[in-house]
C-alpha cells in the first residue's frame, strides 16, 4: 500500500453537502454474550463507554436450540428444548463470570433468551430501543461460518442499532480511531455515532480509499485530479462532522481495496477502533450488508463499529 497522504485539520469552510446532525439513539447499551472470553471483552467495552453515551448496560445471553436425533427409523431431527432449570444455570454462570469484571456499584442483571442468537439479539435491541449492541470480536473459519451462520454478521443484517464488535484490548474509550469515509450521508452518520465513543483528546483519521484504475495509459492524471477533489471533500466532511475541541483530526487518501487499506492503516496507527457504515438499508443491503463492512467484519483484529442507516431503519 502506498504511503497515505496526510493532511492536518480541515480547511474547507463548507459542509453543505451533508445533512445537519440529528438526534441519535439514547437507549441502553445491549451486551450479547455467550459466556466465553469474547463475551467478557464485550462487557468490558460496554462498561468503559457507558459514561460517554450516558447509558445503562444490559446483558443478555441466548441459549440456542440443539438438534437431536430421535430414536426412530425416520431419524427426524427435533430441537432440544431448554428447561427453566438450564436457563437459570446459564444465567448464574454468566452473572458469576461478569460480576468479577463489573465496575464497583454496577447493577449486573443478565437476561437469558432461548432461540436463534442473531434474531433474539436484534429483537431485544429493537424492543429496548438500544442505542448500541456490543458483541465480542470473534473470527470464524469457513466451516464455522457455515455451521453457525456467523452471528455477528447476522446481527448487523437485522439490527436497527449500531453494532460494536469489541476486541479484548478495548478496555476504555478509544483513543485512536479510523473512520471509513465514502462521502455519503450514511458515512457521515456512522462517523457521528463513532465520535460519541471516543476518549477526550482522541486522534481521528478520516480515511478515503480511491479505486485503482488501469484501463489505459494516462490514468495518472485522473488519479491526481481525483485525489485533489477527494481531499477537498474530506475537508468538507471534517467540517460537517464538527469534532469536539481537543480531538485531533487527520485526513488520508488510500489507494486500493477499501477494506484492506483501512485495516492496514488501522494496524499502522495501532488504532483502537475502526468505524464504517453499511451503505444503505434496502433489501439487498439486508441480505449482503456492504462489501466493505462485511470484509472488515471478516478480517479486522481491532474493535469495529458498524453503523446501519439509522434514518432508513427507523422508518
Amino acid at each position: 500500500m502506498p504511503d497515505p497522504i496526510a493532511k492536518p485539520n480541515a480547511t474547507s469552510t463548507t459542509g453543505a453537502s451533508y445533512p445537519p446532525a440529528g438526534p441519535l439513539p439514547s437507549g441502553p447499551i445491549l451486551v450479547a454474550t455467550d459466556g466465553t472470553s469474547a463475551g467478557e471483552a464485550a462487557f468490558r467495552a460496554a462498561a468503559a463507554i457507558a459514561g460517554n453515551l450516558q447509558s445503562t448496560v444490559q446483558v443478555m445471553v441466548v441459549v440456542e436450540p440443539l438438534p437431536v436425533i430421535v430414536p426412530e427409523p425416520s431419524a427426524i431431527m427435533e430441537p432440544l428444548v431448554a428447561s427453566p432449570e438450564l436457563l437459570n444455570v446459564v444465567r448464574d454462570r454468566v452473572v458469576a463470570q461478569l460480576g468479577k469484571l463489573a465496575p464497583k456499584g454496577f447493577d449486573l442483571h443478565v437476561e437469558v433468551e432461548y432461540g436463534r442468537p442473531s434474531a433474539e439479539i436484534a429483537n431485544k435491541a429493537r424492543d429496548r430501543k438500544a442505542q448500541l449492541i456490543v458483541i465480542g470480536l470473534v473470527h470464524h473459519g469457513v466451516v464455522d461460518r457455515i455451521l453457525d451462520g456467523d452471528t455477528a454478521l447476522e446481527v448487523v443484517r437485522q439490527s436497527h442499532a449500531p453494532v460494536l464488535l469489541a476486541a479484548s484490548e478495548l478496555s476504555g474509550p478509544p483513543k485512536t480511531a479510523v473512520f471509513a469515509v465514502d462521502f455519503s450521508s450514511q458515512s457521515m452518520q456512522a462517523a457521528r455515532v463513532g465520535l460519541r465513543l471516543l476518549a477526550k483528546g482522541a486522534m481521528i483519521v478520516l480515511a478515503h480509499s480511491r479505486p485503482i484504475v488501469t484501463v489505459y495509459d494516462g490514468m495518472g492524471m485522473w488519479e491526481e485530479e481525483y485525489e485533489a477533489a477527494a481531499m477537498k471533500e474530506l475537508g468538507k466532511f471534517a467540517d460537517a462532522l464538527n469534532v469536539p475541541a481537543g480531538m485531533q483530526v487527520q485526513q488520508m487518501m488510500l489507494s486500493g481495496s477499501p477494506s484492506a487499506t483501512l485495516l492496514e492503516l488501522a494496524d499502522k496507527m495501532d488504532a483502537d477502533l475502526v468505524v464504517a457504515g453499511t451503505q444503505g438499508a434496502g433489501l439487498m443491503q439486508r441480505l449482503f450488508v456492504g462489501s466493505v463492512a462485511t470484509r472488515l467484519m471478516r478480517h479486522s483484529t481491532r474493535s469495529l463499529l458498524v453503523v446501519p442507516d439509522l434514518d432508513a431503519r427507523a422508518g
